[in-house]
């Protein structure tokens, strides 16, 4: 007894892994439903997440988080809406590793960091202020605590969202904040996909790279919803052994769209900038920062 499969085992086994790759390629080369996910995690998988956590410490690089002085200036004009800030509660949303929670942290707040993605969090509880209370979780179905003056949601997350989402954490997020507390997030314009034209390209990564550790193929697709104002990119991941796909969606939004969001969940101050470092709203803008008050 060796162990080892018979020949027609192995041969068997084989046609059912292909089969099962040869199922799974036909249903990611169909057009996905709107919002529809893939089953596979993205922001929690085991080597994806240590490249996005390697891109949001990147100084250089604005793809994940923005760079510094951006932060830098960010964090202050956020820390001005609750002046003074100190001892008051902030939740930040989807804080990563924490370059944001570390700067809201130093202007007095009481900081509280939630997020998906157990390598940011690890790297937040190591790397950045103790009294910061991280906690990895999904902020769609966690409790928030309660009685919040700033709730914050930085670089654009609302919009990877599908709107039954949007709609609960707003919910959430009003129940959680005091009177008189603010959410601020920002989300992405039409501006930022202006030329955007659908495209499916196919590389070759011999020795591994962002999507996988070992040699892979992708085939990225860019597509857009116009209809919902909704973009979606897609890889497919092809291993040795393995094959994956991704949805990453983005909706990009207007100002009635948001006021009327906000509003229905009980908002009822709102106030609309260019950015979240306070910067005046533009026509031409690809973002919008947006300042929710209960």
């Amino acid at each position: 007894m060796t162990g080892q499969p018979e020949p027609g085992e192995f041969f068997e086994s084989e046609k059912n892994r292909m089969m099962g790759h040869s199922q799974l390629l036909f249903k990611i080369l169909h057009r996905p439903g709107l919002f529809e996910q893939s089953p596979y995690p993205f922001w929690d998988d085991e080597h994806i997440s240590g490249e996005m956590l390697k891109a949001h410490l990147d100084p250089d690089f604005d793809g994940a988080s923005r760079k510094p002085a951006f932060l830098d200036r960010s964090a202050e004009w956020i820390a001005s809406l609750a002046e003074p800030a100190a001892g008051k509660r902030l939740l930040d949303l989807g804080c990563g590793p924490g370059l944001y929670a570390e700067r809201f942290s130093r202007k007095g707040f009481m900081v509280s960091g939630m997020d998906l993605s157990r390598r940011s969090i690890a790297y937040a509880k190591a790397h950045t202020y103790p009294t910061i209370r991280y906690r990895r979780a999904d902020y769609l179905n966690a409790d928030l605590p309660g009685e919040i003056d700033l709730a914050t949601m930085i670089y654009c997350d609302f919009g990877v969202l599908p709107p039954e989402s949007r709609r609960l954490l707003l919910g959430k997020i009003f129940a959680a904040l005091k009177p008189g507390g603010c959410f601020v997030f920002d989300v992405f314009t039409r501006f930022q996909y202006a030329g955007f034209r659908e495209t499916a390209t196919v590389t070759e990564n011999a020795s591994g790279g962002f999507w996988a550790t070992e040699g892979h193929i992708v085939l990225d697709r860019r597509l857009a919803y116009p209809g919902d104002r909704t973009f979606l990119h897609q890889a497919a991941v092809l291993t040795e052994t393995d094959l994956k796909y991704y949805n990453i969606w983005e909706h990009v939004f207007t100002r009635r769209e948001l006021e009327g969001a906000l509003r229905e969940a009980g908002f009822r101050t709102i106030r609309f900038y260019g950015d979240v470092s306070g910067a005046p709203a533009s026509p031409g803008s690809k973002t919008l920062g947006v300042v929710a008050e209960k």
